[in-house]
């Protein structure tokens, strides 16, 4: 019986790490610089609103990532798409590198 137990509390501590290490759990909120211009960036907070500089506009919004992509949504209608990895996103307004402020 003691072996059945330690079994199920192995597979239970499996399934946590594994659903822990999901892509889906990774966290991108944070503050990213444009690499061509350091006056840019967007800050992604955690409540899962945006706030955008570039050049001289301003947008406010929401974001979520699907898979590697990051989207944002600009007043609820307009929709923008970027590609997210390690710390980079790529192809958000133009093509612009952006990356994550340390």
């Amino acid at each position: 019986m003691n072996r059945k137990w330690m079994f199920l509390a192995f597979s239970v501590s499996i399934l946590f790490v594994l659903l822990s290490c999901s892509p889906g759990t990774i966290d991108v909120s944070g503050k990213y610089i444009n690499k061509d211009n350091p006056k840019e960036y967007i800050d992604l907070k955690k409540d899962g609103t945006f706030y955008l500089k570039k050049e001289m506009w301003e947008f406010e919004g929401k974001w979520k990532v699907d898979g590697n992509i990051l989207i944002l949504s600009l007043a609820g209608e307009r929709i923008v798409k970027g590609k997210i990895k390690g710390g980079i996103i790529r192809g958000i307004l133009g093509g612009d590198t952006w990356a994550k402020k340390k």
